[in-house]
Parts: C-alpha cells; sequence; structure tokens
C-alpha cells in the first residue's frame, strides 16, 4: 500500500505546501543572501536564523474568550470543557467571516491551498489558524483575530505551515517547518525597502535578526517583552495542521485583562490551570467613546461606541458583552440591530479599539 493510502489529511496538505515551497527556495535563498550582504550582515546568518526557527518557533492562536459556540457555550468555556481549539468548522464562530459550508469559499481556497486534503475530511481535522509569533509584541502577532492568544510549543510548529499574509488572498510566498526560506526572504524583502515589518517600523535587517534571534531563544516568561503593536493587517499566518489539544500543543495563555473578575476571566485561569500552561495577563486596551473616529471603520462606530459602553470607557470584554447580547434568545437586548450586522459591526469596532486604543491600566 503506498504512503499516500494511508497518509492523514494533515500529512497531505503539509506535503503539498513543501512541494509549493521548494521551486521557490534557492531564489529566495539568494534574495536573503543580496540582503545579508548589502546590510553587513554574514551570510551564515540565515543557516542560524532556519535552525532558530526549527528550534523555537511558536505559533500564536488568538481568540475572543467570550464569544458564543455553537450550543451556546463561550469560546472559553468550550475550550475548557473539550480540551481542543476548534476550527470554525466545528464551532461555527469565526473572528473573519464564518464560510463552513461544503463547497462555500473557505472550503473552496482550503482545497487550493492544501491540494485537496480536507475535501472529505471530518470538521477536526481542519487546520486552526494562527500568526508566526517571530517579535513579541505583547499583544501577540495577529490581535486583529482576538484579544487573547495561545502560544503553542515548537513541537505544535513541525504541524505548520506558513504563507505570507492571510491565505483567501492565496499569496504565493509559503513555507513549512523543514523550508523557511520563502517566507524569510519575503520578511527581508519587506524590512530593506521599508525600514520595517509586520506592522512594527524602524526595524532593517540588522535590528530584524538581532530581535527575531532574542526572541527565539528566550525564556517562555520573556516572549512577550515588547510593547503591543495594534497591528491589524501584517502578519505570517500560520496553519497548524491536526488537533491542537491544550494540553499537550499550548505552553502559555495570554489573556486580556479587561476579564479578569468576570466568569470569562475564571474560565481562563481554569484553562490555564487545568491545562498546565502558563497564564499571562497582557496590557490591554481601552479607548475613551468621545475618542473614536468615524473615519476609520465606518461613521456608525462612535454611536456603536457609546451604546456600548455607556460608561464612557471601551474594552473587549464590553464588546465581547454586546456580541452575546445580540444573539442571546432571552437577552435584555440593546437596540442595536439585526444580529448579523451587529456582529460585523462589533468586529469593526474591535479594530477600532485595537489600532485607537491605549493600555488598560495607563
Amino acid at each position: 500500500m503506498s504512503g499516500a493510502c494511508t497518509a492523514t489529511p494533515a500529512e497531505v496538505a503539509i506535503q503539498h505546501v513543501q512541494q509549493l515551497a521548494e521551486p521557490r527556495q534557492k531564489r529566495a535563498r539568494d534574495t536573503l543572501m543580496d540582503i545579508f550582504e548589502m546590510g553587513a550582515l554574514p551570510v551564515e546568518t540565515i543557516d542560524q536564523l532556519t535552525a532558530a526557527l526549527q528550534a523555537h518557533a511558536r505559533v500564536a492562536i488568538h481568540f475572543h474568550p467570550d464569544r458564543l459556540v455553537k450550543g451556546g457555550e463561550t469560546v472559553a468555556g468550550s475550550m475548557l470543557a473539550t480540551g481542543c481549539v476548534q476550527s470554525q468548522f466545528e464551532s461555527q464562530i469565526s473572528n473573519g467571516k464564518v464560510d463552513s459550508a461544503p463547497g462555500g469559499k473557505r472550503d473552496q481556497w482550503e482545497n487550493r491551498l492544501f491540494g485537496q486534503a480536507y475535501q472529505d475530511a471530518a470538521p477536526f481535522w481542519r487546520p486552526k489558524y494562527g500568526a508566526l509569533f517571530l517579535l513579541g509584541q505583547s499583544d501577540g502577532p495577529a490581535p486583529r483575530f482576538g484579544s487573547c492568544y495561545f502560544l503553542l510549543s515548537p513541537d505544535a510548529t513541525k504541524r505548520a505551515t506558513f504563507c505570507y499574509g492571510d491565505s483567501h488572498l492565496d499569496p504565493p510566498i509559503r513555507g513549512t517547518y523543514e523550508l523557511w526560506e520563502d517566507v524569510l526572504s519575503e520578511l527581508f524583502q519587506e524590512s530593506f525597502t521599508r525600514d520595517g515589518t509586520l506592522g512594527l517600523h524602524g526595524l532593517r535587517p540588522p535590528a530584524l535578526v538581532g530581535r527575531m534571534l532574542e526572541l527565539l531563544q528566550a525564556p517562555l516568561s520573556d516572549k512577550w517583552s515588547y510593547p503591543a503593536a495594534r497591528n491589524l493587517d501584517h502578519y505570517i499566518e500560520a496553519q497548524v495542521h491536526g488537533q491542537v489539544e491544550l494540553g499537550r500543543d499550548v505552553d502559555a495563555l495570554v489573556a486580556d485583562p479587561s476579564f479578569k473578575g468576570t466568569p470569562v476571566g475564571a474560565q481562563l485561569q481554569s484553562i490555564a490551570s487545568q491545562y498546565g500552561m502558563l497564564l499571562h495577563w497582557h496590557a490591554g486596551s481601552q479607548l475613551c467613546v468621545d475618542a473614536v473616529p468615524r473615519d476609520f471603520r465606518g461613521p456608525r462606530m462612535p454611536a456603536l461606541a457609546h451604546m456600548v459602553a455607556p460608561e464612557g470607557m471601551l474594552t473587549p470584554a464590553l464588546i465581547g458583552a454586546a456580541a452575546r447580547n445580540a444573539i442571546e434568545p432571552n437577552a435584555d437586548q440593546l437596540d442595536l440591530g439585526p444580529p448579523d450586522k451587529v456582529l460585523q459591526e462589533l468586529k469593526l469596532l474591535w479594530h477600532v479599539l485595537l489600532r485607537y486604543g491605549d493600555p488598560l491600566n495607563a
């Protein structure tokens, strides 16, 4: 029997991405060598970076812990009960757009991304989406997808594939645990031409190399040592294949402090305790409702912020409470509008808070 017949969907997907990345490897390495030469960096640094990535690279999976999954439980409560991170094919929610129907857009693009690996697979096999955690921002590498995040173990990275940017755009730059050159080439080209990368300014190649090596080799408790970057759009997407088990695959939970003292905060603490992971509360976000702009995510945002935070200070927990209120059948409804429209607008309001907010304890 051939190996292809016995391979899991995860193995088929990773092999497909590897086959896409391999032909690009030499050109990507040549580009890296040119950039490193112009940046007065030893060419051997490329191999040093690759070795550090293979030994220490971690994926962050962002989530909003207080949103409701199918069945009415919170995301945090569901993970506490199941011990797993679920894809939207299981949870029926998304921090992007829910589209989990067979033959839907997500199904189609996953088929393109992963060579039909998941076409007939059970929902739990579907990849879980995160971002490569390289630069130590306390709010994580892709906070638009959630105010909290899990930091996975380096072993989990071995089951990940990568693309530069969001996968729904079908970007050509791809990578795996074994093939980093294509992703690194794009990362350092951006650093070289734009004087920064991944939403951070002032990171030319020498500084980028230093920060990456520092972060990759740092102890777990020092991984989020840099201030929040409030980055909405710039990340290296990671797709973790196979089930993501909290006890096996997650080393740390980095949580938003607005949930402290709430039932959801208690669930987060229970997750960390029950599944043996480090719990860290990052600095959080708050924004005076009078400071909400009307020209960033639409003119309705200021009015929506006043309804969500009547006492005047917007936080992630208040946005989550409004999202639950919008869909709970017995809730004392705020007059925010139709649920589908409200949930989309609250997602945009989170973008506003993330971009313009200040630390919660400032």
